[in-house]
C-alpha cells in the first residue's frame, strides 16, 4: 500500500538468524448476532535477530498484526465482504487482491517482507543498527456496525530508531447491502464554505482553543481554505470522523487532529 511506504519513507524492515514466530487465529462468536457481520481473528507476532547496535547490544525486530475480519454467510453482504476483504489485502501489499481469501497467507507473507527489507535495505547503508527493538504493529478491526454500515479500522505504529515512533490510523465504511466503500462522497451535501466552517469548528474542538487561535495550531497557506486529510472520513456512532495523519496539518505534539461531524449538522 503506496501511503504505507511513504509513511515508513521507505524503510520497511528486517532479517533472520533467529526466528521467533506465533501465529493465533479465533473465532470471534460475540459478533455473530443477527444483522451484524460475524468475523475471525488472527494474531500474528514474529521477532528476528538483526544484529548488533553500536553500544554492542542485540538488535531484533519485531512485527506484530492482529486482524479481525468478515466470514459472514448473509447472502445480502457477500459484496460488502468482498470489498472489505481487498481493502485489507491493499494494507498487506496485496494489490491484485489474488489471496483475498486467505488473510493469514497475506499478513504472514507481508511480515516477513518487512523484516528482510530492513535487514537488506536500512542496515548496510548506515553501518550499525539504532538501537536494540524495532517495531511494527498493525490493527485491522471492526470499530462501528448498524444494520447497514460497517466501519473497519486499520491502525499503524512504527518505531525504527530516534526519539519516538510514528502512527497512522485510517477508518474505512462499508454499505453492507451494496458492498459500497464510502470516501470523500460522505462530505458531498457540504458546500466548500460550510465544509470549511466544520473543519474550523472541529478543531477548536479538538485544540480547546478559539477561531484565531486555531489559525496558531495549525500549518496551512489560507485558514479559509483548509485542505481535507489525505485520508477519508467514516462513519460512526457519532457521526463522520475526520482525522489528520500526523504531520499533516500539524507539528508531532499536535497528534493526531480528529473531529466528529453530526450526521444532522
Amino acid at each position: 500500500m503506496k501511503h504505507l511506504y511513504l509513511f515508513i519513507l521507505g524503510i520497511l524492515s528486517c532479517v533472520a538468524c533467529s526466528n521467533v514466530n506465533s501465529n493465533n487465529k479465533t473465532q470471534d462468536a460475540s459478533n455473530s448476532t443477527p444483522n451484524r457481520f460475524s468475523s475471525d481473528s488472527i494474531q500474528i507476532i514474529d521477532s528476528i535477530y538483526i544484529g548488533k547496535t553500536m553500544e554492542g547490544d542485540s538488535s531484533w525486530m519485531h512485527t506484530n498484526y492482529t486482524c479481525t475480519y468478515p466470514v459472514t454467510d448473509n447472502p445480502n453482504w457477500q459484496k460488502a465482504k468482498q470489498n472489505i476483504l481487498y481493502w485489507i489485502c491493499e494494507i498487506f501489499n496485496d494489490t491484485k487482491h489474488t489471496n483475498w481469501n486467505n488473510i493469514e497467507k497475506i499478513a504472514t507473507e507481508y511480515g516477513d517482507s518487512v523484516r528482510y527489507s530492513v535487514r537488506e535495505d536500512f542496515v548496510p547503508d548506515s553501518g550499525y543498527l539504532p538501537c536494540e527493538h524495532l517495531e511494527q504493529s498493525i490493527n485491522i478491526a471492526p470499530v462501528f456496525e448498524n444494520d447497514t454500515i460497517i466501519t473497519y479500522g486499520y491502525g499503524l505504529y512504527m518505531f525504527m530508531g530516534g526519539a519516538h515512533g510514528g502512527y497512522y490510523y485510517i477508518g474505512q465504511s462499508f454499505n453492507k447491502n451494496t458492498g459500497h466503500q464510502y470516501n470523500f462522497d460522505l462530505l458531498s451535501k457540504y458546500d466548500k464554505v460550510s465544509l470549511n466552517t466544520l473543519i474550523i469548528n472541529g478543531l477548536k474542538e479538538y485544540f480547546c482553543c478559539t477561531r484565531e487561535e486555531v489559525e496558531d495550531m495549525i500549518d496551512v497557506e489560507d485558514i479559509h481554505n483548509i485542505p481535507l486529510p489525505s485520508t477519508p472520513p467514516y462513519i460512526t456512532e457519532n457521526g463522520i470522523i475526520i482525522t489528520y495523519q500526523q504531520y499533516e496539518i500539524a507539528c508531532y505534539a499536535a497528534g493526531m487532529p480528529s473531529f466528529v461531524i453530526p450526521l444532522d449538522k
